[in-house]
């Protein structure tokens, strides 16, 4: 039998019922590159049966055509950029609260209040392609022109928020986003550049800013602040401008000219995630989980070694820890596991027996990563790029499933998982290093 699977090195990825952990051995002769799982989500924009996926929420992300919709309760997002149209793989995210309401209604008034400017409702195609995207208008008033919501009273000190708005040009190439209220001694504001996407810092101290396109002509600005006053308000805001000038934000504008604005999102995090459109009141997403269980896992896992190799990426910084896939068995005693920038952790028996990062260690801004982990006992390794990095000492805990992009116990990716396949054998070093590449 051996001599069948060093024949046909990729029959594993097929068998997906065959046998179960205890089959396995070092010995067997199994093809170094025989995969017993294969989860590829950039080829694919359905979910292998073996899956359980949930997410009591609807919740957003954009098509294949680039615009902008809607994900059914416990429906997977498969996101595509924007702009190039290709496929980023399954979305997986944390739960967050939008605080604003009226989302894309910058019309709707007490919530958005509206000093010296203008809105016409309606006036272009938004970034979910239909036409509802309003134009924000300065007057000829010489003074602040903004549109704002306060979006929340808070009572903690060093609470961080992210105010994210899409964008665009319309007579005018410039725009002010940021962050005003009380619970900011020095509001951080930034200026953006609605044709090259350029982000300039004007007032305060944002913690990031960015500006990305978002496809014919959109982008998504965001910025994020955090509050140095123990109690006061949250109230993020946009103005319209004619050149970008910090100093002229209060020069008299003509009444006629302006920027499209449509689907702004204030939430508690450092970093902004995908859009959750609300209306009167605020709206919950929830947080996505994918997980594979019982025979489902057992059917393809190896108990006394294996390889994981993991791509993607991640916005997440910050509490809870990042994790890109966990295995264990339903508590934190039995795990093996990424978390943060380690791309191995093994705790078997609640103690620590392997805790390694690469170098350089996976990126949390959004950039694409792969890298490569194995385990056996006395035998862990993991590698990024460059030279694999080893622990020659720990046992092998018990487990029992797998979760893909997060955890039971709240760790998250807050990102995109572009491939993840398993081994059922320790692979060599050199092996990790070929196939982190």
């Amino acid at each position: 039998m051996s001599g069948l699977w060093s024949n046909i090195p990729g029959l594993w990825s097929g068998l997906s019922g065959l046998g179960n952990s205890s089959g396995f051995s070092s010995g067997s002769g199994l093809s170094p590159y025989g995969a017993s799982l294969s989860l590829d989500f950039l080829s694919s924009t359905t979910l292998d049966s073996i899956i359980t996926f949930t997410r009591s929420t609807t919740a957003t992300f954009v098509g294949s055509n680039g615009l902008i919709q809607s994900a059914a309760i416990n429906g997977p997002r498969f996101d595509y950029d924007p702009v190039t149209l290709a496929p980023r793989g399954l979305l997986i995210e944390e739960q967050r609260v939008n605080l604003l309401t009226y989302s894309d209604q910058f019309d709707f008034s007490p919530n958005w209040l509206k000093t010296n400017t203008i809105v016409t409702a309606d006036a272009t195609a938004s970034p979910d392609g239909t036409t509802n995207a309003d134009k924000l208008i300065g007057t000829s008033t010489a003074a602040g022109h903004q549109c704002q919501q306060t979006a929340v009273v808070t009572a903690t000190l060093g609470t961080t928020y992210t105010f994210s708005v899409y964008l665009k040009a319309a007579e005018y190439e410039f725009a002010f986003i940021g962050i005003n209220g009380t619970a900011f001694v020095a509001q951080p504001y930034i200026s953006v550049n609605l044709s090259s996407g350029a982000v300039a810092t004007t007032n305060g101290s944002p913690v990031s800013s960015s500006a990305v396109s978002a496809g014919n002509g959109w982008f998504r600005v965001t910025i994020t602040g955090t509050t140095d006053v123990a109690a006061g308000t949250v109230s993020p805001d946009v103005r319209p401008s004619p050149d970008g000038v910090w100093a002229n934000r209060n020069t008299a504008q003509d009444g006629v000219s302006g920027i499209f604005l449509w689907g702004a999102q204030a939430e508690v995090g450092v970093f902004a995630t995908s859009y959750i459109p609300t209306v009167a009141a605020t709206v919950t997403r929830a947080v996505d989980s994918a997980s594979i269980t019982g025979t489902n896992f057992s059917s393809w896992y190896n108990a006394s070694e294996g390889t994981i190799v993991f791509s993607g990426d991640s916005s997440r910084t910050g509490s809870p820890v990042t994790r890109t896939f966990q295995f264990d068995d339903g508590t934190s005693n039995e795990n093996i596991r990424s978390g943060n920038t380690s791309t191995l952790q093994v705790v078997d028996g609640n103690v620590t027996q392997a805790n390694i990062t690469t170098s350089p260690a996976i990126p949390f801004d959004g950039t694409v990563f792969k890298f490569a982990s194995a385990y056996k006992a006395n035998d862990f390794a993991t590698v990024t790029t460059g030279a694999v990095t080893t622990d020659t000492s720990g046992t092998i805990p018990t487990v029992t499933q797998l979760s893909l992009g997060g955890s039971f116990a709240g760790g998250i990716l807050s990102g995109h998982i572009r491939t993840f396949t398993y081994y059922p054998q320790r692979l060599t070093n050199a092996q990790l290093q070929a196939l982190s590449r």
